[in-house]
């Protein structure tokens, strides 16, 4: 499950989590498990203004930051203080920002707009920062990216809808995983063969045989038309009578010689 699936599914949901149910703690661990598959793995928790007070055991996969400078879409925010608070930074707004958060509410999944009082850090998923909704990114992923794999670029609208707030590898399953996709690999594939084998080269050799062709046979219709031209002279000259005796004598000549020969 990808960040935007799991906000989707659990906004305005009750009562969810895991550990105890309802409150934000429970839901920053329904989060990280559904997510990345882990949940938040932290000793010695009471409450959640101590998030960034105690360690967590997986330093490898979860870094803790104080204060709020870095902080990105899919960040775990923290308010310190006890009871405090967590919840699932999603944008600046204003003088504040957007979280989603269980129990802002009581019990409840709700999107939230909050000032920055008592915010005290985040934590944040090593190998999982999300693709920020901005024009260097865009051209990046959306155009660069997306041409290579799909064929085509994004458009600004798709790269905001799709892969924005996503992670490198979601990002990356979401270009391949499309019919598009395989087309484009098919063209590559039609594509390579094209160069290793010199189809331009092939092209070139074939018209240059074609037009060698076409002037040989220009060539020949010029021949041709001085053949047909006598013919026509002889016609003429035959139907006028003129060297008549000769040609007749001539055939009588040609059949006496072909007869000597046992061909007639």
């Amino acid at each position: 499950m990808n960040l935007d699936d799991f906000l989707n599914s659990t906004l305005n949901k009750s009562g969810i989590g895991y550990g105890d149910p309802g409150q934000c703690v429970a839901f920053i661990n329904l989060y990280t498990n559904d997510v990345f598959g882990v949940r938040y793995p932290i000793t010695g928790l009471s409450y959640a203004g101590q998030f960034l007070d105690k360690p967590n055991t997986r330093p490898d996969l979860f870094t803790q930051v104080r204060g709020t400078s870095g902080i990105k879409r899919g960040d775990i925010i923290v308010w310190g203080g006890n009871p405090g608070h967590v919840g699932i930074f999603l944008q600046p707004s204003g003088n504040g920002f957007i979280s989603q958060d269980q129990n802002w509410i009581p019990n409840k999944v709700t999107r939230v707009q909050h000032d920055w009082n008592n915010v005290i850090g985040y934590i944040r998923v090593k190998g999982e920062d999300m693709i920020p909704d901005a024009d260097n990114y865009y051209w990046r992923y959306g155009k660069k990216l997306a041409s290579q794999v799909r064929g085509r670029e994004l458009t600004r609208a798709e790269f905001s809808k799709y892969i924005a707030g996503k992670s490198d590898l979601r990002a990356v399953e979401i270009l391949s995983d499309d019919p598009e996709a395989d087309v484009a690999q098919n063209w590559q594939n039609v594509g390579r063969v094209a160069v290793q084998d010199n189809w331009n080269g092939q092209i070139t050799t074939l018209q240059n045989q074609v037009q060698d062709k076409d002037s040989q046979i220009s060539d020949l219709n010029i021949q041709l038309g001085n053949k047909d031209k006598e013919i026509a002279d002889l016609k003429a000259n035959v139907g006028n009578g003129e060297d008549t005796t000769q040609l007749n004598a001539l055939g009588s000549v040609l059949r006496w010689l072909l007869v000597r020969l046992g061909i007639k």
